[in-house]
Formats: structure tokens, C-alpha cells, sequence
């Protein structure tokens, strides 16, 4: 029986048989995040001076939550990036000195340790990514190799949140500060362990702030959720796919297209986007497209126009081209960058394509919660677990839409016992104390509904389970945030080398106590031993 999650059926590194991140892309990001300290060094000390780089700021945030796809632009387009990153270096270097010496203090300068001129090629940045990566390296202890490489998980996290959230034109400083602030520290030889682990559980602080300002202003927006049911059907006729999480860059679509007889589908996270009321007022906003998160599949099967939303990393090196549009800061390899304000580009295309011949009719699947329901469904699981009749609380989710996994809460759901109640953010329970509550992977959704539960639900935390099914850039911080919380049994799912670096999720299994799930027996009896 296909019970152990360690051995998924489908991956985009396993289909196309790359489950690594190349050398040259982990020097190529080495080099960068060097370039990017030493700017975040000098921001810090103009801040100092009453001097703010709102902008600049901005971009280096979005340099880090798109980091890991460093490797996916062409060669012109990677030295771009860090030409423009060198040269607000020297210009933030220049203006600090000129500042001190206006107001005749001393200047505090670092090393430039990543170096570009105007004959620099990539094979030199590579060179320079290595050499700096080997004396940091050789220079920290084994601990500080291993919470430096948490920290930056982290560090990417919260940049993902801290975009989303400035997409639905809002800021929140203090985690922009304070990522400056670790950006300062990170990769620092004199940085102790234990300032490392204050960083990392500070970030991890604002990074739940940072999903309650998501929630609260998705909500603000678009209306309170409701449980729907979505057509993964699609009809005849011209069509755009909209992969990724931005609701905003979406909305614009839906605009754009309302009266211009093209069909829109959400693809990827935005499948929650159909549980907002605001977006559903649109009748060309049709269903969901394909049923992998993001993979090449659904890009290669789509006959339509396809848009990559802000901050998402995608692989579609094996796609074709001329078809496929992001908003994101900058474009991969066979991608057209277009303006969130601008997206004449895109509808043209999706014209010019052939779109649905025939389409075909699929089934619906059940997303989101309707909150007054939630709340009466809350309230009665309250007083079993005040009566006694409950004793301990699971929660499970997100999908990674494989059928291994599938199969493996199958049957845990299967063997939760009469003192427990589980509830599943995606995947269907059946049985009497077990709720679904399919939130389609929104981690703004699921924090959203923790705190309510355990504003309602007394219970020990040690008494309270994780499953956490799916891996992405979100997960150290979100898990960290559990922990703190003090709930004693974490189970996450093996991850793509591409996501997590396998000697990071190692150190951070061991750090943490996050356990590797493995069949739901043995997992169950962990729990309940």
C-alpha cells in the first residue's frame, strides 16, 4: 500500500529528473545575497542619519523571495539584476560618506566583497559567489552554518508575505526593518547562535502579524469567504490562466477582460480567489485550470494566454514561448514582463491564441468556509473538548495534489481515535469528529482559523498535532510559529532539495524536534504513545 509520503508520484523536479539546485545558481545566489547584506549595511547607517530607501528596500525584499529562480534568467538578464543591485550599492556607499562628512562624524564602512565593473561577466560573479561562500564557510561554526541556513529560510517567508501584503497596498514596516536587520547579520562569522535563534523567532513574530494584516485586508477587499464549489470544467472559446497567489494582479484581469468575451481560470493557489465575493461577481471568471499546483502540464495543456502573478517562482524552461506574462519585478528565460497597470500585452495574446475548441466537462471541488458556520461549528467542538468527550486536536493540510499522499491521510483519517478531532485544510475526512475546512493552501486562511480555535478550544498544547503535507517557501516560518505555540507534535513531509536545502530541513528537524512523516500508524502511535 502507497502510504509513506517521503515518495511522492509527482514533483516538477521529478518530471523533468533535476531535484538540485546547479552549482552555478547556488554561486549565483551566494554572490547575491552578499551584494544585498552590503547594501542592507548601508541603509541601516542612512536610517541612522533621518534618511529612508523606501524603494530600494522594496527591491531587495523582492530580490529575496525570488532568489532560488536566480538561475532560470539568461545570462543578459542576470547581470542586469546585479548591475542594478551594484550600482544602488555605490550610490548608498557614496551618500553615507557624503552624509558623515557633512555632519563631520565618522564613517563605519564594510569590505566590498562582491565587485562589478563594467567588463564583469557571470562565470566572474559565479567565481565571486564561490570564493565568498568558502571563507564564510571556513570561518562559522557548525551551529551557525545551520541556523544560518534557517534563518534564511525564514528570511524568504516573510519576504513572500511582505509582498503579498504590499500588493494589497499595504506596508508593514517593522518586518521590512527587521529583514534589514537579519539580511546585516546573516552570513556574520561574529553573530553568536543564540542572536541567530533570537532573529529567526523575531521574524517568525511578525511573520504571524503579517498573516493577520493578509487576512484582514483580503477581506477588506473582496468580501468574507464563503464555501463554494469551483468547475474545474472548461468551455469552448478564448481564454487566460492566472497561475499563482496575487488576488490583486487577478482582479485587474478580471477587469480587463469583463466585457471582451474571454474566459479567465485561476490556476495554482488562486483557487481560492473563488471564495471571495468581489471575484465572483465576474461571469467570465469561470473555474479552475488543472489540477497539479503549477506545473508544466497545466502551462503545456493550456490553449490560452497564461500570466505568473507577482512572486512566483515557476518553471517553465520546457514550455513554449510567447504566450506566457508575469508582473513580477523580472522575467525568466521565455517570459514576458508586463505591467500590473498595463495588461493590453496579455489580453492580445490570449485574442491570438486559439483557446478552447471544445472545451470539457469535469467535476467541482468544495473550497473555503462561510465564518458564521465556522463559528456555530467552532462553538459545539468547544464544549466536547470542555465536556472531555475530545481530548486531543489534529490538524492537517495543505495538499501537494499526489496520490500517494492522498492515500496516506486516506487512512490516517481512517485510524484517528474516538477522543480526537481532526480538522483537514485539504483533503476530505469522513467520519464523525472530523471537519473540512479546504483552504487551498492560504496560510492567511488557516492562521485565521487557528486563532479562532484556540480562542474557543481550551486545550493542552501539548495535546495539539500538525501534518503539514506540503512544502514551498512559507514552511520554516510557518512551523516555527506552531512551535512557539507550544504544540509538541509537528509532522512535515519530505522536501524538494529545489525548496529546502536538504542539510538546512535536517538541521531543522533536529533544532525544532519537526518530525518526517512516515505511514499513519506509526505516525498516530507517536502521537498517542
Amino acid at each position: 500500500m502507497l502510504t509513506d509520503l517521503n515518495n511522492l508520484d509527482f514533483s516538477e523536479c521529478t518530471f523533468h529528473g533535476v531535484c538540485t539546485v546547479p552549482p552555478n545558481a547556488s554561486s549565483l545566489q551566494e554572490a547575491m545575497i552578499i551584494l544585498l547584506r552590503q547594501i542592507a549595511f548601508y541603509i541601516l547607517k542612512l536610517e541612522g542619519l533621518g534618511i529612508k530607501q523606501e524603494e530600494i528596500i522594496t527591491n531587495i525584499i523582492e530580490e529575496i523571495a525570488a532568489i532560488d529562480v536566480l538561475g532560470d534568467y539568461s545570462e543578459q538578464q542576470t547581470l542586469n539584476i546585479f548591475s542594478k543591485f551594484y550600482a544602488e550599492f555605490i550610490n548608498l556607499k557614496k551618500l553615507y560618506t557624503d552624509k558623515c562628512k557633512a555632519n563631520n562624524i565618522s564613517c563605519k564602512k564594510i569590505k566590498n566583497k562582491i565587485i562589478l565593473t563594467s567588463d564583469t561577466n557571470l562565470s566572474a560573479i559565479i567565481t565571486q559567489g564561490e570564493k565568498v561562500f568558502k571563507e564564510r564557510y571556513g570561518k562559522v561554526s557548525e551551529k551557525q552554518r545551520e541556523l544560518s541556513g534557517i534563518l534564511w529560510g525564514v528570511m524568504k517567508g516573510v519576504c513572500s508575505n511582505i509582498i503579498t501584503y504590499k500588493d494589497l497596498d499595504r506596508v508593514y514596516e517593522p518586518a521590512c526593518h527587521s529583514i534589514l536587520h537579519a539580511l546585516h547579520l546573516f552570513g556574520d562569522a561574529k553573530v553568536s547562535a543564540a542572536k541567530m535563534m533570537s532573529q529567526i523567532t523575531g521574524l517568525t513574530e511578525l511573520n504571524l502579524e503579517l498573516l493577520k494584516l493578509i487576512y484582514n485586508a483580503e477581506t477588506e477587499l473582496y468580501g468574507e469567504t464563503d464555501n463554494v464549489r469551483v468547475s474545474l470544467s472548461t468551455r469552448p472559446g478564448k481564454a487566460i490562466m492566472v497561475s499563482g497567489s496575487s488576488l490583486t494582479d487577478l482582479y485587474s484581469v478580471l477587469k480587463m477582460t469583463r466585457d471582451k468575451n474571454i474566459d479567465v481560470y485561476s490556476n495554482g493557489n488562486l483557487i481560492i480567489a473563488h471564495t471571495y465575493p468581489k471575484l465572483r461577481e465576474f461571469d467570465n471568471f469561470k473555474g479552475h485550470f488543472g489540477v497539479q499546483h503549477g506545473t508544466v502540464l497545466d502551462f503545456a495543456n493550456f490553449p490560452g494566454a497564461i500570466l505568473l502573478t507577482k512572486n512566483e517562482a515557476q518553471n517553465i524552461e520546457y514550455l513554449y514561448r510567447g504566450r506566457i506574462f508575469t508582473t513580477d519585478f523580472a522575467a525568466p528565460k521565455g517570459v514576458t514582463q508586463i505591467s500590473s497597470d498595463n495588461l493590453s500585452p496579455l489580453l492580445e495574446s490570449a485574442m491570438n491564441a486559439r483557446g478552447f475548441r471544445t472545451g470539457r466537462s469535469k467535476d467541482f471541488v468544495s473550497i473555503g468556509f462561510n465564518r458564521k458556520e465556522l463559528d456555530e461549528q467552532i462553538a459545539e467542538i468547544a464544549e466536547k473538548f470542555k465536556a472531555g468527550i475530545y481530548k486531543h486536536l489534529i490538524l492537517a493540510g495543505f495538499s501537494d495534489d499526489s496520490e500517494r499522499q492522498a492515500e496516506y491521510f486516506k487512512k490516517l483519517f481512517s485510524k484517528i481515535p474516538d477522543d480526537a478531532f481532526l480538522i483537514s485544510f485539504s483533503y476530505q475526512a469522513d467520519c464523525e469528529n472530523c471537519l473540512t475546512l479546504n483552504a487551498a493552501r492560504s496560510y492567511s486562511l488557516i492562521y485565521s482559523i487557528s486563532e479562532q480555535l484556540f480562542s474557543k478550544i481550551q486545550i493542552n498544547p501539548a495535546n495539539v498535532s500538525i501534518f503539514l503535507s506540503r512544502c514551498d517557501v512559507r514552511s520554516l516560518s510557518n512551523i516555527i510559529s506552531f512551535k512557539n505555540k507550544g504544540f509538541k507534535n509537528i509532522f512535515l513531509s519530505n522536501c524538494s532539495p529545489g525548496i529546502i536545502n536538504p542539510a538546512t530541513l535536517k538541521a531543522f528537524r533536529r533544532i525544532f524536534n519537526i518530525m518526517e512523516t512516515s505511514t499513519p500508524k506509526k505516525d498516530l502511535e507517536i502521537i498517542f504513545s
